[in-house]
């Protein structure tokens, strides 16, 4: 035991001393340390894991990925069918304006409403979770969707 000396008198001060090991330094008559070593593993473990779930999983439903032609309207996205190929869907993947230049015949809207104007200046508008015919004799100059 240590002693040290206060205004009061003298004060037993407990083993601090290191000792090594074979697997690194530790404090004598504490076994904190091992368990302190082991959570601060598990956690650095846990976070790693719950990074690669985050990045494996990808972006939330919600969210619309990618922009571009697909054979359907695909979850998440506001889509418009093109006129002359009843197969072809173009998917809008950013919210607000989408610059379009082609006849498209019916508009579905997972999640978010959306407005297609035509080259006459008309307009059509999905609403959220519906879908609706669209004119596929009109040209469709731009989407917006309103997210």
């Amino acid at each position: 035991m240590l002693a040290i000396r206060t205004r009061i008198g003298y004060r037993c001060l407990p083993n601090l001393s290191l000792s090594y090991r074979k697997d690194g330094p530790y404090r004598k008559g504490s076994e904190m340390q091992s368990i302190t070593r082991l959570m601060s593993r598990a956690t650095v473990l846990a976070t790693a894991f719950g990074a690669a779930i985050t990045l494996a999983s990808g972006p939330a439903a919600a969210s619309v990925s990618t922009k571009g032609w697909s054979p359907q309207c695909d979850w998440g996205k506001a889509c418009i069918r093109l006129a002359s190929d009843a197969g072809r869907w173009w998917n809008m993947n950013n919210c607000g304006y989408n610059p379009i230049n082609d006849r498209y015949s019916w508009g579905k809207a997972h999640g978010n409403s959306f407005t297609v104007t035509y080259v006459n200046g008309t307009w059509d508008r999905v609403e959220a979770w519906t879908e609706r015919p669209l004119d596929g004799n009109n040209t469709v100059i731009k989407v917006d969707v309103h997210c």
